[in-house]
């Protein structure tokens, strides 16, 4: 939030400022997720974009089931509302995810029943798609899935929207345009290069008038 902030404004303490108002927000002090105990998995980085993307299934959160799917590299995040979580519908939704970025080279997953069904290895294979598949009683594994669940979850409390779907794609765009503390990056900007445009460039004085 403040390297956000920091593109188009600034005043004395603002880092203070803003640290303040997020320890004090209620709403999200009650969702803040505990830090896990247990030791993170130790991947590699991948090589390039969309390289290895970890997904996992969230809910019941605002009444509703969800995929939700990261890149690894870019930390780019995708959540998709499900009426079921059966093969069939969630090959639906990672089509959609790959109509619009390509095909990951390798998913993560759980070994959820879905994940281990013969129709999804069916497609993993069919795609080219590498499917790993963390054991069981090492959630870890998949701690990249997990930590973008949460944050989905804690946003979701604090966005509010005309509808379910809207609070999804509000939550989606904030979350994209935002540095990832990890890369100090956006996801947006990581994947595509270039700076996302958002209403707080708005308050950058358009100086082609003074032209």
């Amino acid at each position: 939030m403040k390297t956000l902030a920091r593109g188009c404004m600034w005043w004395p303490g603002m880092d203070s400022d803003i640290k303040n108002i997020v320890q004090h927000c209620e709403i999200r002090q009650k969702v803040q997720a505990k830090s896990s105990s247990a030791p993170p998995h130790g991947w590699n980085w991948p090589a390039q974009h969309l390289n290895r993307s970890h997904l996992d299934f969230a809910g019941p959160i605002l009444g509703h089931g969800y995929l939700v799917v990261v890149d690894a590299c870019t930390k780019w995040m995708d959540v998709s509302m499900m009426s079921s979580i059966t093969a069939d519908s969630t090959i639906d939704k990672l089509y959609i995810i790959f109509a619009t970025l390509g095909l990951s080279h390798t998913l993560v997953s759980d070994n959820y029943p879905t994940f281990t069904s013969e129709k999804f290895k069916k497609f993993c294979k069919e795609n080219g798609i590498k499917h790993n598949a963390s054991a069981p009683y090492h959630p870890q594994t998949n701690g990249l899935a997990q930590c973008a669940i949460q944050t989905f979850k804690c946003s979701t409390m604090i966005i509010q929207g005309s509808s379910i779907q809207n609070c999804i794609q509000k939550f989606l765009f904030r979350y994209c345009i935002t540095p990832h503390p990890v890369t100090n990056i956006s996801p947006f900007e990581f994947l595509f290069n270039r700076k996302p445009f958002c209403e707080l460039d708005l308050m950058i004085p358009d100086v082609s008038i003074f032209t």
